[in-house]
């Protein structure tokens, strides 16, 4: 009993002081640069999947968030598209080849 009451003492104590509640606005995280989004994919490393899934979940929450319906987009379309907007824009984000493509999807 007295570990669980010194346990909850101390995240009490701790709490002020963690980033999640003492920042304000919107985080986002999991997007990568192009740069190493293509060294992950022509690689075969784990990251080139994770990057895209990322795509997939950020790409549906700007459909679900402006109301506009799509069609369902595979994985290896969703990669292939992240890839060559990678490949013609090296310097640029994953997050702004979602943004890319869904300007295209929504045309």
């Amino acid at each position: 009993m007295k570990n669980m009451v010194s346990i909850i003492c101390a995240t009490l104590l701790l709490l002020p002081y963690t980033n999640v509640f003492s920042e304000k606005g919107t985080w986002v995280s999991g997007h990568y640069t192009c740069g190493f989004f293509l060294n992950a994919c022509d690689s075969g490393n784990i990251n080139c999947t994770g990057g895209t899934m990322w795509a997939k979940g950020y790409l549906s929450g700007l459909t679900v968030g402006s109301d506009i319906p799509r069609e369902k987009i595979d994985d290896d379309s969703l990669k292939y598209a992240l890839i060559k907007y990678c490949r013609e824009n090296p310097l640029k984000k994953t997050e702004d080849a979602v943004a890319s493509i869904f300007r295209e999807l929504i045309k």
